[in-house]
């Protein structure tokens, strides 16, 4: 069984949060940044999430969340080889296929778009859609 957790004081526990996310940059991993998920990328800065925190979360819950609310290094990372480099893999894939996705996906929009004004023309006849607006012309 776990040791269980020894939580120091609200402002204890924030100090040693902020100290943590010293030089962290925005982008990176963080454990237990909400309490729902075990990890995600930061998206804003971390004194953003501490200041929220100590603003509005509960003050029974305070100290746990910031005792918590951590950042995953890339020297931690490495620590575990073998994962991380299946990680970086799995990165590099992803970044590979949504580059294919977005040229797939521009070329279908592109097709849907040329389709459409198509079907406009046959359907429309002396509409005056300019690309914009149907009320172009001069108003009286």
């Amino acid at each position: 069984m776990a040791d269980k957790l020894k939580l120091g004081t609200i402002k204890e526990e924030a100090a040693a949060c902020r100290k943590a996310f010293e030089g962290f940059e925005v982008g990176g991993i963080v454990l237990h940044c909400h309490h729902e998920s075990l990890f995600e990328r930061l998206t804003e800065p971390a004194s953003n999430r501490i200041d929220y925190i100590l603003a509005i979360k509960p003050k029974h819950e305070q100290a746990l969340r910031l005792r918590l609310f951590r950042p995953v290094t890339e020297a931690q990372l490495k620590r575990h080889s073998k994962a991380y480099a299946k990680r970086k893999k799995a990165d590099a894939e992803w970044e590979k296929a949504y580059a294919e996705w977005k040229k797939a996906d521009a070329e279908r929009k592109k097709a849907y778009a040329e389709l459409i004004t198509l079907l406009h023309f046959d359907i429309c006849k002396g509409c005056p859609w300019d690309g914009k607006t149907i009320f172009s012309e001069a108003k009286p």
